[in-house]
């Protein structure tokens, strides 16, 4: 099978391009102008130059495969131009699901994400679950859960889809956004963790990057087309995170809980000096809301059906700071 690849320039999309040349897949990445001298010559990547907001791109990169693996996507808590997450994220992803479609091509595995499910709040939800009253704490996350919408209503078309929907993924590979907790390793090793917002309460799932990729290539054999899995880890809060971090490297433990009020006003000068300036902030407001929430999700059916199997947190962030540990 040759598959269209979308994002293997990214922190997941890398992993997924030197996974599926391991395992003697064809591959066409889907790359912008700029990029093509990213991947060594020896992985035989196949590139089509163009980005999602480039029809023609897309349509001509196709040609010849027989599935598609959707892993682009704009992740980012601060955008100066926010539209870029609807031209991106929600019309990115419409324009791969038409052209899908007038390829017809066997197979799209689409990459969404858990913030797309919404906040599970004091549960551990499946892929089922619809978020009460739901309220959008920045532009990722609605996006996402708009790309979701579209992505299910191509498949009731008949579209051949298939839904993962990754938890926090974390491990060895590209710092980008989409690495957020190697990014909090990071801060955390060199002292910039002033404590644990909200007194880390807040569960996430935590998901090993390569945990992450192995269930991509099972859905591509063993997938029912039609159905979403989660693709999570470890549910785990906050407190407990760092706390894991202090016993694997010896290093202070975090005892100070800083209260999300607090935090709050130091983002929002920041945001404030964004807009008037149009730097990334370091922290943003809407970062602080999330933190009030539980992100924690079932990966049961992924286990079941498709042979997926999460590592435990301690083990994968054994292997990420070993890897950090080689790199830095």
């Amino acid at each position: 099978m040759k598959i269209f690849l979308t994002g293997a320039t990214g922190f997941l999309g890398g992993r997924l391009a030197e996974r599926l040349r391991a395992e003697n897949f064809a591959v066409k990445a889907l790359v912008r102008p700029g990029n093509t001298d990213v991947f060594p010559e020896e992985l035989g990547l196949e590139l089509a130059v163009g980005d999602l907001c480039d029809e023609a791109s897309i349509y001509d990169g196709m040609e010849g495969c027989d599935g598609v693996i959707h892993a682009a996507a704009l992740v980012s808590s601060w955008e100066k131009d926010p539209g870029q997450f609807q031209r991106v994220n929600v019309e990115g992803t419409r324009k791969l699901l038409e052209i899908s479609q007038r390829r017809h091509v066997k197979l799209v595995i689409y990459t969404s994400s858990f913030m797309a499910l919404g906040p599970s709040n004091g549960h551990v939800v499946s892929e089922t679950h619809i978020a009460e009253s739901r309220h959008y704490h920045n532009e990722y996350e609605r996006s996402k859960a708009e790309a979701l919408a579209v992505a299910r209503s191509f498949r009731a078309q008949g579209l051949p889809l298939i839904i993962l929907l990754p938890g926090m993924i974390y491990g060895p590979g590209k710092l980008t956004a989409g690495n957020y907790a190697v990014r909090l390793i990071m801060d955390y090793m060199q002292g910039k963790m002033p404590g644990l917002p909200g007194g880390g309460r807040s569960v996430w799932s935590y998901s090993y990057v390569d945990d992450v990729v192995d269930g991509h290539l099972h859905a591509l054999r063993r997938g029912r087309s039609g159905e979403d899995y989660i693709l999570g880890g470890d549910n785990r809060s906050m407190e407990d995170f760092f706390r894991l971090l202090s016993e694997l490297t010896g290093r202070p433990s975090l005892k100070r809980k800083v209260p999300l009020g607090l935090l709050k006003g130091y983002t929002w000068m920041q945001d404030v000096m964004a807009d008037l300036f149009g730097r990334r902030p370091r922290l943003t407001s809407a970062e602080i809301e999330i933190f009030k929430h539980d992100w924690a999700y079932n990966s049961e059916k992924a286990i079941r059906r498709l042979g997926y199997s999460p590592l435990p947190l301690e083990e994968g962030l054994k292997r990420t700071l070993a890897w950090l540990d080689s790199e830095l």
